[in-house]
């Protein structure tokens, strides 16, 4: 069969070459410990941004930020988990918003942590047991481990998916977790590996569907994201930038005047490349 008799849909999707339009959203994961930057980094995201928060109090850092909308689920409880399903009425009334709203250009969720905490309680709550064999906050058992990974992830893939499909850029901010440690040959403890405040094997399954998984740290007078795996310090990926050279960043954003770098510049920098394109760091 020649290229003109080729069909150019399979089961009703187009064929085409992959390619990075000019349109093209972008996912992020940002993760870090609390107060290095993550919530001034989401605020400059592209257009207006609608913001869930889900942290006590964590609407402070952007009080004030006029092309933010934020909607605040910071006191919810476990009964709340269920409209937050896959086809719930948290999905709904998102897809509705996102349809109407062309202004909207990026959603941001903050933080995935609390919102894991809360799935958690949920968790244990539905998980099977009774007596001493009935799962705590303390010991989940593989049952609440279970349930509360399945909540989290089902909530991410319906982000993405109504995000995806109104083409908005989307941002899940995320804590670090304290430091691993194993002892070693010796008996002295040994940090073995940093990660994101999630529990179990979310913080590998999370960053799975994610394109751009970024983590920030704080020296004090400066903070560095960094795109790629380094020590012990784990995961990150990105594909607008490079990282064969260099992973760090060092962001130089003053949310107080709004002068240095900003995710809206990056994405801006990286369509601006045309398919293919990586920015240099």
């Amino acid at each position: 069969m020649n290229n003109a008799t080729q069909p150019h849909k399979f089961l009703g999707r187009p064929i085409a070459s992959p390619a990075s339009g000019p349109n093209e959203r972008v996912t992020f994961v940002v993760w870090g410990s609390p107060g290095c930057g993550k919530t001034a980094l989401a605020g400059t995201l592209p257009g207006k941004i609608l913001w869930f928060n889900f942290d006590p109090d964590g609407e402070k850092t952007i009080a004030g930020a006029t092309h933010i909308e934020c909607i605040d689920f910071s006191t919810m409880t476990p009964a709340d988990m269920l409209q937050f399903a896959e086809g719930g009425t948290f999905e709904r009334a998102l897809g509705d918003m996102l349809k109407d709203r062309d202004d909207i250009k990026s959603v941001v969720v903050d933080s995935v942590t609390s919102f894991a905490q809360v799935a958690m309680t949920y968790a244990i709550s539905k998980a099977p047991g009774t007596g001493v064999n009935k799962p705590t906050i303390e010991q989940p058992g593989v049952a609440g481990y279970g349930i509360r990974n399945r909540v989290v992830l089902s909530f991410i893939r319906m982000l993405l998916r109504v995000t995806g499909r109104y083409n908005k850029h989307c941002m899940v901010v995320c804590h670090e977790d304290a430091p691993e440690k194993k002892p070693d040959e010796k008996g002295v403890l040994q940090i073995e590996r940093i990660t994101l405040l999630l529990g179990g094997s979310l913080p590998f399954e999370v960053p799975v569907h994610i394109s751009e998984v970024w983590y920030m740290k704080d020296h004090g007078a400066r903070r560095t994201l960094h795109v790629r795996p380094y020590s012990v310090v784990t995961p990150m990926k990105s594909r607008m930038f490079r990282t064969d050279k260099t992973s760090t960043i060092a962001w130089t954003y003053n949310m107080y005047d709004g002068t240095g770098s900003t995710v809206v510049q990056w994405i801006d920098q990286w369509r601006a490349g045309g398919p293919g394109y990586k920015l240099p760091l």
